[in-house]
């Protein structure tokens, strides 16, 4: 079912008078009513809408890091380069400083943190090497062609080049043991600690030194030699995306929901959102003739346990410009808030009995005029640092 669009009525002129020079505090009218407030973030300037169209601005996000780190989404850890010392912390706390020095961010690959050990990459002389210290120790090199994953029970997981091997190595990096050797795919789950990967002609399961299959190929209808399928676990569900199939695993292995993405050149334009109660997805996909300049057409689905084939709740037309689209969704009860490069941003209701609102015009206005660049959320629901 297609859903149609109502158009938001907005002084444009107030609006862009509001977007480039109101306080905190300041507000405007939009003619909307939405399910709950939204904020968007549009560089350093912050707004919210609230429910009955209100827009004012508010004070800036402030993040719970040092300024000039990076971080690692969704653990709170993050790490810079200080008077060529490397310095690992966690929200505002400072854990670690290396005793060695290193000569910038950029050849650092991955950094993770446990509760005594530190694990990270460093690129130096063409190679990646392996370093781990404990958090009131000296980092020592562990391994050359390899790097860390991400912490587990007994230790942390590690990938090596060098035969395309997954290893488990202990706090202080001894190698434990093998997990599997030239997995088609792997993903680290830093929410459970765990790791995905497929092998064996099975989509397998590992947690310390635990391994369980969770599902067969062959039962999903899936090549066990060379299987082109990326993984990626999404909370309480496992998602797998292959040959235009989107396919949902719950954690013991059995079917969620399956469907094929639409043709030609179908393909998820974003990250696949679980529904608060579990049971239902929303992911958009995005397809195009194939030819230069066609328009594109990406089209939000809902999903729903069991099920085999998606609802469309909107739809939006596009020339493909080259640039790749990547959209996010997120849930609120029923309603789905979509944003979207571009500029593109609307409020969907999941079973498509109304309309969906757009809010495009506006979070255009309240963003700079040379970038249409923004991220929008529920604001009783700020996106995970």
């Amino acid at each position: 079912m297609r859903a149609t669009r109502v158009s938001i009525a907005i002084a444009l002129a107030a609006a862009a008078t509001f977007a480039s020079a109101s306080p905190a505090g300041t507000t405007t009218r939009a003619a909307v009513r939405l399910p709950a407030p939204i904020t968007i973030d549009a560089g350093a300037r912050r707004f919210q809408v609230e429910r009955n169209g209100d827009i004012r601005s508010v004070p800036p996000r402030i993040l719970p890091f040092p300024r000039d780190v990076a971080w690692v989404p969704g653990t709170g850890a993050w790490y810079a380069i200080r008077h060529r010392h490397l310095i690992v912390g966690r929200w505002r706390r400072t854990l670690w400083r290396s005793s060695g020095q290193y000569q910038g961010t950029l050849p650092i690959g991955i950094v993770t943190i446990g509760h005594h050990a530190v694990a990270f990459s460093y690129r130096t002389a063409g190679a990646e090497r392996l370093y781990v210290s404990s958090l009131d120790g000296h980092e020592r090199r562990v391994a050359p062609n390899e790097f860390p994953l991400g912490w587990t029970s007994g230790g942390f997981y590690a990938y090596r080049y060098r035969g395309h091997l997954l290893l488990l190595r202990t706090d202080m990096g001894a190698l434990e043991r093998v997990v599997v050797r030239s997995p088609a795919s792997y993903v680290y789950d830093r929410t459970t600690q765990s790791l995905y990967f497929i092998a064996g002609g099975s989509v397998m399961w590992a947690h310390g030194g635990v391994n369980e299959p969770l599902a067969s190929l062959r039962r999903l209808q899936l090549p066990v030699r060379k299987p082109d399928v990326e993984l990626d676990p999404l909370g309480r569900l496992v998602e797998l995306l292959t040959n235009q199939r989107l396919i949902l695993l719950n954690l013991d292995g059995s079917l969620f929901a399956e469907t094929k993405l639409p043709a030609p050149a179908g393909e998820l334009a974003g990250t696949v959102a679980v529904a608060p109660d579990g049971r239902a997805v929303a992911y958009t996909s995005l397809s195009n003739s194939g030819s230069s300049g066609s328009t594109g057409t990406e089209t939000v689905y809902v999903l729903r346990a069991g099920g085999h084939i998606a609802t469309a709740v909107r739809r939006e037309h596009a020339p493909d410009s080259g640039c790749v689209i990547q959209a996010d969704i997120q849930w609120h009860g029923r309603w789905l808030l979509y944003s979207a490069t571009g500029g593109y941003l609307s409020v969907v209701d999941s079973t498509a009995r109304r309309p969906a609102t757009e809010l495009t015009n506006i979070a255009r206005r309240l963003t700079s005029p040379s970038s249409s660049a923004f991220s929008a959320y529920w604001s009783g629901e700020p996106p995970a640092l």
